[in-house]
């Protein structure tokens, strides 16, 4: 069970681990969202303030006229999705939170039962088990995607010319040619901002799923607990009944035994 030991305001026990666990959470959600959303602003603007000054092709060597608009068109529902994922998480993390606390408190005084504790029960415990699971399993791959992101905003960044071939950073094929220096340059102050962002994204995600990987602990530990507990109880009353069912017997089988006694006859 993790430590439910502390009392806040003599209200009962608290569930310290949880409460490191969210605590971690959202303050990656926090950073995770704003610098998410404004690198992915940044790329945009990237290609959006420098289209006078590129030219751009595809693969098959076919010119983009409008290469912003493709660019609007993969930020911003990366940035809404960002955004939109940032308020679930706000949400989900406070069942986790309301589901610890019920969880330590129903294993503190031993009641499992649904209709004191709902939200401690076992069925509950389950659910935000693989819950857990599930999104400590998206958070990996949004850690993977967050530094695949910097990793080719940095590249970009740090390419010097007028020429980007984007197969070069694992990207689609195609080439975005620059008519000058400068325009290059000012392409690649956007990609400076936007590969700090991106960092700071990278990072962030990974103290979400720190605190993931803590709360799922948290609920398997609980889960196990309120397992084990239930079981033991369970015995504890099974073998409470087969005591009084035993000693019944015993009363029953002396009673009978001496009534069947034969009177001396002299």
């Amino acid at each position: 069970m993790e430590c439910g030991g502390w009392q806040l305001l003599g209200t009962g026990p608290v569930p310290v681990s949880s409460l490191i666990a969210v605590l971690l959470i959202c303050i990656g959600i926090g950073l995770f969202c704003g610098t998410g959303y404004v690198g992915c602003q940044q790329v945009y603007d990237a290609f959006n303030s420098t289209s006078t000054g590129f030219t751009a092709t595809n693969s098959s060597g076919k010119k983009l006229d409008n290469l912003p608009k493709e660019v609007k068109d993969v930020t911003n529902p990366v940035g809404i999705s960002i955004c939109c994922l940032s308020g679930f998480m706000v949400f989900i993390v406070i069942f986790f939170l309301f589901q610890a606390f019920m969880a330590t408190a129903a294993i503190t005084r031993e009641d499992y039962s649904s209709q004191k504790m709902i939200c401690g029960t076992k069925g509950w415990t389950i659910v935000s088990v693989v819950l857990s699971y599930l999104l400590t399993i998206l958070w990996m791959l949004i850690f993977a995607g967050s530094f695949y992101c910097f990793l080719v905003t940095y590249m970009i960044s740090s390419h010097e010319g007028t020429d980007y071939a984007w197969s070069a950073y694992g990207l689609k094929g195609g080439e975005l040619k620059f008519s000058s220096d400068g325009q290059a340059e000012a392409f690649r102050d956007y990609m400076k901002q936007a590969y700090t962002m991106f960092a700071i994204c990278f990072g962030s995600s990974f103290i979400v799923l720190l605190g993931m990987v803590n709360l799922t602990m948290c609920h398997s530990a609980n889960l196990a607990h309120i397992k084990t507990s239930s079981q033991w109880q369970i015995y504890n009353d099974r073998k409470s009944r087969e005591m009084v069912e035993l000693n019944t017997y015993q009363n029953t089988g002396m009673t009978t035994s001496t009534s069947h006694i034969p009177l001396s006859t002299y």
